[in-house]
Protein backbone atom coordinates (compact mmCIF):
# COMPACT_ATOMS: atom_id res chain seq x y z
CA UNK A 1 0.00 0.00 0.00
CA UNK A 2 3.10 2.54 0.50
CA UNK A 3 4.13 2.02 -3.03
CA UNK A 4 0.62 2.70 -4.36
CA UNK A 5 1.11 5.94 -1.79
CA UNK A 6 4.05 6.98 -3.26
CA UNK A 7 3.19 6.74 -6.84
CA UNK A 8 0.27 9.31 -6.80
CA UNK A 9 2.91 11.64 -5.41
CA UNK A 10 4.32 11.93 -8.96
CA UNK A 11 2.71 13.54 -11.35
CA UNK A 12 2.24 13.25 -15.34
CA UNK A 13 4.97 15.84 -17.45
CA UNK A 14 3.46 16.95 -20.59
CA UNK A 15 5.41 15.93 -23.74
CA UNK A 16 6.78 18.74 -25.88
CA UNK A 17 9.48 18.58 -28.36
CA UNK A 18 12.81 20.54 -27.66
CA UNK A 19 13.83 19.98 -31.27
CA UNK A 20 10.86 21.98 -33.31
CA UNK A 21 11.05 25.28 -33.87
CA UNK A 22 8.93 27.80 -31.53
CA UNK A 23 5.35 27.66 -33.32
CA UNK A 24 5.74 24.52 -35.62
CA UNK A 25 4.84 22.02 -33.01
CA UNK A 26 1.92 20.88 -34.77
CA UNK A 27 3.15 20.75 -38.13
CA UNK A 28 2.85 17.51 -39.49
CA UNK A 29 5.53 16.30 -42.32
CA UNK A 30 4.14 13.76 -44.17
CA UNK A 31 6.62 11.45 -46.27
CA UNK A 32 5.28 9.83 -49.53
CA UNK A 33 5.60 6.17 -50.01
CA UNK A 34 7.37 6.23 -52.80
CA UNK A 35 10.25 8.08 -51.69
CA UNK A 36 9.79 6.46 -47.65
CA UNK A 37 10.38 3.01 -49.24
CA UNK A 38 12.34 2.97 -52.33
CA UNK A 39 14.33 -0.24 -51.06
CA UNK A 40 11.21 -2.08 -50.53
CA UNK A 41 11.92 -4.98 -53.02
CA UNK A 42 15.48 -5.53 -51.57
CA UNK A 43 14.82 -8.23 -48.76
CA UNK A 44 18.41 -8.35 -46.92
CA UNK A 45 19.98 -4.74 -47.18
CA UNK A 46 23.06 -5.41 -45.40
CA UNK A 47 23.84 -8.51 -47.94
CA UNK A 48 22.74 -6.32 -51.11
CA UNK A 49 25.21 -3.09 -49.64
CA UNK A 50 27.78 -5.48 -49.11
CA UNK A 51 27.59 -7.39 -52.54
CA UNK A 52 27.81 -3.67 -53.94
CA UNK A 53 30.74 -2.99 -52.28
CA UNK A 54 32.49 -6.03 -53.22
CA UNK A 55 31.42 -5.46 -56.95
CA UNK A 56 33.00 -2.02 -56.38
CA UNK A 57 35.96 -2.73 -54.53
CA UNK A 58 36.85 -5.95 -57.53
CA UNK A 59 36.81 -3.37 -60.38
CA UNK A 60 33.40 -4.61 -61.65
CA UNK A 61 31.54 -8.20 -63.16
CA UNK A 62 34.43 -8.81 -65.67
CA UNK A 63 37.50 -8.65 -62.85
CA UNK A 64 35.50 -10.69 -60.20
CA UNK A 65 34.52 -13.55 -62.82
CA UNK A 66 38.05 -13.38 -63.89
CA UNK A 67 38.98 -13.73 -60.34
CA UNK A 68 36.75 -16.60 -59.62
CA UNK A 69 37.91 -18.45 -62.97
CA UNK A 70 41.70 -18.19 -61.89
CA UNK A 71 40.77 -19.45 -58.90
CA UNK A 72 38.96 -22.75 -59.59
CA UNK A 73 41.86 -23.08 -62.14
CA UNK A 74 44.28 -22.89 -59.13
CA UNK A 75 42.65 -25.30 -57.35
CA UNK A 76 42.32 -27.78 -59.86
CA UNK A 77 46.00 -27.43 -60.32
CA UNK A 78 46.38 -27.93 -56.98
CA UNK A 79 44.53 -31.14 -56.86
CA UNK A 80 46.25 -32.18 -59.84
CA UNK A 81 49.64 -31.80 -58.49
CA UNK A 82 48.87 -33.09 -55.37
CA UNK A 83 47.66 -36.17 -56.78
CA UNK A 84 50.45 -36.88 -59.09
CA UNK A 85 53.13 -36.14 -56.56
CA UNK A 86 51.38 -38.80 -54.25
CA UNK A 87 50.56 -41.87 -57.52
CA UNK A 88 53.82 -41.19 -59.52
CA UNK A 89 56.41 -40.15 -57.17
CA UNK A 90 59.03 -43.09 -56.04
CA UNK A 91 59.83 -41.31 -52.94
CA UNK A 92 62.05 -44.25 -51.66
CA UNK A 93 63.82 -43.77 -54.70
CA UNK A 94 64.38 -40.24 -54.52
CA UNK A 95 65.54 -40.30 -50.86
CA UNK A 96 68.22 -42.80 -51.57
CA UNK A 97 66.09 -45.49 -49.64
CA UNK A 98 66.53 -47.90 -52.66
CA UNK A 99 69.24 -47.95 -55.11
CA UNK A 100 68.53 -46.85 -58.88
CA UNK A 101 70.40 -49.43 -61.55
CA UNK A 102 72.07 -46.28 -63.64
CA UNK A 103 73.77 -48.54 -66.23
CA UNK A 104 73.16 -47.87 -69.59
CA UNK A 105 74.99 -47.72 -72.88
CA UNK A 106 77.92 -46.45 -72.75
CA UNK A 107 77.39 -45.00 -68.89
CA UNK A 108 79.59 -45.76 -66.10
CA UNK A 109 77.57 -46.97 -63.46
CA UNK A 110 80.31 -44.88 -61.22
CA UNK A 111 80.44 -41.77 -62.84
CA UNK A 112 76.61 -41.14 -62.11
CA UNK A 113 75.84 -41.62 -57.97
CA UNK A 114 73.20 -38.47 -57.71
CA UNK A 115 69.41 -39.73 -58.05
CA UNK A 116 67.64 -37.07 -60.45
CA UNK A 117 64.11 -36.19 -61.02
CA UNK A 118 63.81 -38.24 -63.88
CA UNK A 119 64.89 -41.22 -61.81
CA UNK A 120 62.04 -41.10 -58.80
CA UNK A 121 59.35 -40.34 -61.40
CA UNK A 122 56.90 -43.29 -62.50
CA UNK A 123 56.70 -44.12 -65.98
CA UNK A 124 52.82 -42.97 -67.15
CA UNK A 125 51.62 -46.26 -67.82
CA UNK A 126 52.59 -47.19 -64.22
CA UNK A 127 51.38 -44.19 -63.04
CA UNK A 128 47.61 -44.34 -64.39
CA UNK A 129 47.73 -48.26 -63.13
CA UNK A 130 48.35 -46.31 -59.91
CA UNK A 131 44.94 -44.17 -60.16
CA UNK A 132 43.20 -47.26 -60.59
Amino acid sequence: MANFEAYQEYQRIEDYEEDSPPGEEDLLVHVPESLKDSWHHIKNLDNFFTRIYHYHQKNGFACMMLSEFFELIQFLFVVTFTTFLVNCVEYDVLFANRAVNHTGQGQNPYERNKVTLPDAIVPSQQCTQRYR
